[in-house]
This record gives structure tokens, sequence and C-alpha cells, in this order.
């Protein structure tokens, strides 16, 4: 399993390792994009329909940064919205944040937990569209198995950054989404890696 530094390093270089670079300010342009039509799609109470859609879509379009494609394609938002992923997201996106309710219902702690075992769910979703949202969730639970505290380390890192991009008005914090998001969807590639090669000797045994 890759370490947390190459993850975010690899997350760095897909964004093309510049701040200020084109692909970096496309997925800045995009975060913000797809925050402002939530939070206005929330106001009017439809946006609890949206949320697993654009997770989705996101999802999409960062697997895809990360696996090489050479720039992000604005068009890939829709992504969430077509084939029947519209449904299909929505509802992984529901169940997620219904198990986490009621896990939160025990104590704090195995909701966190929880919340770390699902996280690879929509990357799942994006990745493999013949699976339902429960198997969605069942894969990143097993997936996550031995990876909760990196993925935990992972986001203390980014939280970090964020604190550090707020000493700049807060407007630096903007740019941290793109690496987090990155992040993510590198964190995803690595442990998707590193199981792969038991998956293959199991299959020869």
């Amino acid at each position: 399993m890759k370490s947390n530094e190459t993850i975010r390093a690899e997350a760095r270089a897909r964004l093309g390792g510049n701040l200020f670079g084109e692909t970096w300010l496309y997925a800045l342009c995009l975060s913000l994009g797809v925050s402002l039509v939530l939070s206005i799609a929330s106001s009017f109470f439809i946006g609890i329909v949206l949320f697993g859609p654009a997770a989705f879509s996101l999802a999409y379009i960062y697997l895809g940064l990360v696996r090489g494609k050479d720039k992000i394609d604005f068009t890939d938002v829709t992504q969430g919205f077509l084939n029947g992923q519209f449904v299909r997201s929505f509802l992984l996106w529901l169940l997620q944040n219904v198990f986490l309710m009621l896990w939160s219902l025990l104590l704090v702690v195995p909701g966190i937990i929880k919340s770390y075992s699902y996280r690879l769910s929509m990357y799942i979703a994006a990745d493999r569209p013949e699976l339902s949202p429960t198997e969605c969730i069942t894969e990143s639970r097993r997936m996550m198995n031995g990876h909760k505290w990196q993925a935990f380390c992972l986001d203390f890192t980014m939280f970090l950054w964020t604190l550090v991009g707020s000493c700049a008005c807060g407007i630096g914090t903007l740019w941290v989404t793109p690496y987090w998001e990155a992040s993510n969807a590198a964190f995803y590639e690595a442990v998707k890696g590193s199981l792969e090669p038991a998956a293959i000797e199991a299959e020869a045994e």
C-alpha cells in the first residue's frame, strides 16, 4: 500500500503541480460550481436528491484525473445524472447517510469509524457500474479493512492544509478542496491496487 505522502504527491502531480495551473484552476472552478448549485438547490428543498449524483460525478471526474486523463471535462459533471446513475447514486448516498445516522445513535465514535468504512463507496459506484448501492457499500467496507487509520491520517493532513489556507483570508482553503478530492481518488486507487495482487493470487489457487 502506498504511503499518504506518495498519494498526496500523485494528487498534486495530476492537478498539474501548480496552484495556478490550468488543471488545478479547472478543478477549483468545478468544485465551486458544484457547491454553489447544491447550496441553491438546498434552499428550495431539492438539494437532497442532488447530493448523491453530484458526489458520483465528482468521483468519476477525479478518478479519471488520477488515472491520467489530460484535463477535466466539465461535461462529466452530468455523469451522475445519466445512464441510470441518478437513482443509483441517490440511493447510495441515502443509504450511507441512513446507516451513519443509525451508527451515530450508538455513540459518536462508531459513527466516525463507519464513515471511514463507507468512504470508498462512491468511487466504487463510479468505477464499477454493475454493482448495486448496497454492493458498493459492502465492497467499500471490505476494501477499507486495515486502511481506516491511514485514511484518517490523510484527512488530518488535509485539514491542516485547510487551516494554513484559512490564514490567507480564507481564500487559500478554496485551493485545498481540489487537492483533497484528488487525494481521495488517489487513495482509492492505492487501496484498489494493493488488493488486486492478493485477489489474483487467490484466483490462481
